[in-house]
Protein backbone atom coordinates (compact mmCIF):
# COMPACT_ATOMS: atom_id res chain seq x y z
CA UNK A 1 0.00 0.00 0.00
CA UNK A 2 1.66 3.37 -0.57
CA UNK A 3 0.63 6.86 0.74
CA UNK A 4 1.61 9.79 -0.55
CA UNK A 5 1.91 13.45 1.47
CA UNK A 6 0.63 16.49 -0.51
CA UNK A 7 1.32 19.76 0.20
CA UNK A 8 -0.45 22.77 -0.86
CA UNK A 9 0.96 26.18 -1.44
CA UNK A 10 -1.68 28.85 -1.18
CA UNK A 11 -0.11 31.75 -2.57
CA UNK A 12 -2.51 35.29 -2.55
CA UNK A 13 -3.04 37.14 -5.80
CA UNK A 14 -1.46 40.10 -6.65
CA UNK A 15 -3.96 42.96 -5.04
CA UNK A 16 -5.55 40.63 -2.74
CA UNK A 17 -3.05 42.43 0.68
CA UNK A 18 -6.19 43.91 2.09
CA UNK A 19 -7.63 40.08 2.61
CA UNK A 20 -4.22 40.04 4.96
CA UNK A 21 -5.61 42.17 7.84
CA UNK A 22 -4.10 45.78 9.24
CA UNK A 23 -1.20 47.12 7.92
CA UNK A 24 1.44 48.47 9.92
CA UNK A 25 0.98 52.04 9.94
CA UNK A 26 3.57 54.12 11.88
CA UNK A 27 2.40 56.82 14.23
CA UNK A 28 4.18 59.50 16.35
CA UNK A 29 2.69 60.12 19.56
CA UNK A 30 4.43 63.58 21.08
CA UNK A 31 4.28 63.62 25.13
CA UNK A 32 3.53 66.94 26.70
CA UNK A 33 2.90 66.57 30.18
CA UNK A 34 5.08 65.64 32.63
CA UNK A 35 2.10 63.91 34.62
CA UNK A 36 2.00 59.82 34.64
CA UNK A 37 -1.55 58.43 33.56
CA UNK A 38 -2.84 55.86 31.31
CA UNK A 39 -4.42 56.25 27.90
CA UNK A 40 -8.10 56.63 28.29
CA UNK A 41 -9.29 53.90 25.49
CA UNK A 42 -6.34 52.47 23.00
CA UNK A 43 -7.39 54.10 19.73
CA UNK A 44 -4.66 55.46 17.83
CA UNK A 45 -4.97 58.64 19.94
CA UNK A 46 -2.61 59.70 22.95
CA UNK A 47 -5.42 60.93 25.51
CA UNK A 48 -4.42 60.93 29.27
CA UNK A 49 -7.93 62.63 30.27
CA UNK A 50 -6.14 65.91 30.91
CA UNK A 51 -6.58 68.86 28.92
CA UNK A 52 -4.17 71.85 29.38
CA UNK A 53 -5.16 75.28 27.56
CA UNK A 54 -7.58 73.18 25.06
CA UNK A 55 -5.17 70.37 24.39
CA UNK A 56 -5.01 67.08 24.96
CA UNK A 57 -2.30 65.76 27.60
CA UNK A 58 -0.63 62.74 25.78
CA UNK A 59 1.21 61.73 28.75
CA UNK A 60 4.75 58.69 28.28
CA UNK A 61 2.78 56.09 29.47
CA UNK A 62 -0.16 56.58 27.22
CA UNK A 63 2.32 57.15 24.14
CA UNK A 64 3.65 53.96 25.22
CA UNK A 65 0.52 52.09 25.49
CA UNK A 66 -0.66 53.41 22.17
CA UNK A 67 2.68 52.62 20.74
CA UNK A 68 2.26 48.90 21.58
CA UNK A 69 -1.05 49.01 20.52
CA UNK A 70 -0.37 50.31 16.86
CA UNK A 71 1.16 47.35 14.68
CA UNK A 72 3.57 49.86 12.86
CA UNK A 73 6.55 51.25 13.82
CA UNK A 74 6.26 54.15 16.29
CA UNK A 75 8.02 57.47 16.72
CA UNK A 76 7.13 58.81 20.43
CA UNK A 77 8.69 62.79 20.48
CA UNK A 78 9.02 65.03 23.50
CA UNK A 79 7.29 68.90 23.39
CA UNK A 80 6.91 69.70 27.17
CA UNK A 81 6.14 73.38 27.72
CA UNK A 82 6.84 75.21 31.23
CA UNK A 83 9.47 72.83 32.73
CA UNK A 84 11.02 74.51 35.61
CA UNK A 85 14.52 75.92 34.08
CA UNK A 86 13.75 73.77 31.18
CA UNK A 87 14.03 70.54 32.92
CA UNK A 88 11.09 67.95 32.73
CA UNK A 89 10.79 65.66 35.26
CA UNK A 90 8.59 63.04 34.40
CA UNK A 91 7.86 61.25 37.83
CA UNK A 92 6.75 57.06 37.03
CA UNK A 93 3.93 56.31 39.28
CA UNK A 94 5.03 53.38 41.83
CA UNK A 95 2.82 52.88 44.03
CA UNK A 96 1.16 49.53 43.54
CA UNK A 97 4.20 48.15 40.99
CA UNK A 98 2.37 50.50 38.44
CA UNK A 99 5.81 50.37 36.40
CA UNK A 100 6.00 51.82 32.94
CA UNK A 101 4.18 49.49 30.16
CA UNK A 102 6.87 46.74 28.63
CA UNK A 103 7.67 47.99 25.37
CA UNK A 104 6.60 45.17 22.91
CA UNK A 105 6.75 46.24 19.09
CA UNK A 106 9.20 48.76 17.47
CA UNK A 107 9.62 52.13 18.87
CA UNK A 108 11.29 54.91 18.84
CA UNK A 109 11.54 56.90 21.99
CA UNK A 110 13.61 60.03 21.02
CA UNK A 111 13.81 62.62 23.86
CA UNK A 112 16.36 65.00 21.90
CA UNK A 113 13.09 66.01 20.35
CA UNK A 114 12.26 68.12 23.65
CA UNK A 115 12.63 71.72 22.20
CA UNK A 116 16.24 72.66 23.63
CA UNK A 117 17.41 69.17 24.01
CA UNK A 118 18.69 68.47 20.49
CA UNK A 119 22.23 68.72 21.23
CA UNK A 120 22.24 66.07 24.27
CA UNK A 121 22.70 63.50 21.11
CA UNK A 122 25.48 65.39 18.93
CA UNK A 123 27.71 66.53 21.37
CA UNK A 124 30.29 64.87 23.42
CA UNK A 125 29.46 64.79 26.92
CA UNK A 126 31.59 67.30 28.16
CA UNK A 127 29.92 70.11 26.33
CA UNK A 128 25.93 68.64 26.36
CA UNK A 129 23.54 71.20 28.06
CA UNK A 130 21.22 69.39 30.86
CA UNK A 131 18.79 66.61 30.00
CA UNK A 132 15.86 68.09 29.11
CA UNK A 133 13.79 65.34 29.54
CA UNK A 134 14.61 63.53 33.02
CA UNK A 135 12.41 60.11 33.92
CA UNK A 136 12.64 59.47 37.74
CA UNK A 137 11.88 56.10 39.40
CA UNK A 138 11.94 57.18 42.43
CA UNK A 139 13.66 54.04 43.34
CA UNK A 140 12.53 51.37 41.08
CA UNK A 141 14.12 48.73 39.87
CA UNK A 142 13.30 49.14 35.86
CA UNK A 143 12.99 52.16 33.84
CA UNK A 144 12.16 50.81 30.33
CA UNK A 145 11.74 47.11 29.70
CA UNK A 146 12.07 46.29 26.12
CA UNK A 147 10.12 42.66 25.25
CA UNK A 148 10.07 40.23 22.53
CA UNK A 149 9.03 42.32 19.48
CA UNK A 150 10.94 45.62 19.91
CA UNK A 151 13.33 44.60 18.00
CA UNK A 152 14.89 47.79 16.32
CA UNK A 153 13.41 50.25 19.28
CA UNK A 154 15.68 53.43 19.98
CA UNK A 155 15.91 55.06 23.08
CA UNK A 156 17.44 58.79 23.19
CA UNK A 157 18.19 61.47 24.34
CA UNK A 158 16.58 60.67 27.85
CA UNK A 159 18.10 61.04 31.40
CA UNK A 160 16.95 57.84 33.21
CA UNK A 161 17.28 59.21 37.40
CA UNK A 162 16.56 56.81 40.51
CA UNK A 163 16.47 53.41 38.85
CA UNK A 164 18.55 50.35 39.96
CA UNK A 165 18.87 49.69 35.83
CA UNK A 166 17.35 52.58 33.48
CA UNK A 167 17.04 49.94 30.49
CA UNK A 168 16.18 46.37 30.51
CA UNK A 169 16.13 43.80 27.81
CA UNK A 170 14.12 40.66 27.68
Amino acid sequence: MRSFLFAILVVPAIGAAETRGPIATPATFTVNSVADSPDLVLDGVCDAGATRGGVTACMLRAAIQEANFNPGSDTIEFDIPGCPDDICVIDIVTAGGNFLPDIQSPVVIDGSTQPGNADVCELDIPQRSPYRVVLDGDGQDIGMRLEAGSDGSVIRGLNFRNFTNAVQIS
